[in-house]
């Protein structure tokens, strides 16, 4: 999809079933306990992702490109951390943990991808 297409699903993107029993249970042996972690879910979409981590004791934030999809996300979690922004050039104050961006690379042309912008916002080991 083109930037102007994602922009444009807002609210109309729904979890799949396949996020449910199957992704989740990857990133869960993958990521292991993520009490006290702090996630941020760049392209957070639905925000699923980032209210289930939450859930499990984390800190989570989502960013996403679409502010019709963020604002979806606040209406349905109105007690998560989520914030408008285009993932290739956002700056945030925190660091996290982890970042994910589950699906969301496949959409851009490669020189559009910095990864540096994700870069800074882990914490380096």
């Amino acid at each position: 999809m083109t930037r102007e297409e994602w922009l444009n699903v807002g609210s109309k993107w729904k979890t799949s079933s396949s996020k449910l029993h199957v992704l989740f249970p990857a990133l869960d042996a993958i990521m292991g306990d993520v009490a006290n972690k702090r996630i941020l879910d760049a392209g957070c979409g639905d925000g699923v992702f980032v209210q289930r981590s939450r859930e499990k004791g984390a800190k989570a934030k989502g960013v996403d490109l679409s502010p019709d999809s963020i604002q979806a996300c606040k209406k349905r979690d109105s007690s998560g951390d989520y914030e408008a922004m285009d993932v290739t050039t956002m700056s945030l104050k925190e660091t996290f943990d982890y970042v994910l961006s589950l699906f969301v690379l496949l959409s851009f042309e490669k020189k559009e991808i910095d990864f540096k912008s994700y870069q800074k916002h882990g914490i380096s080991s």
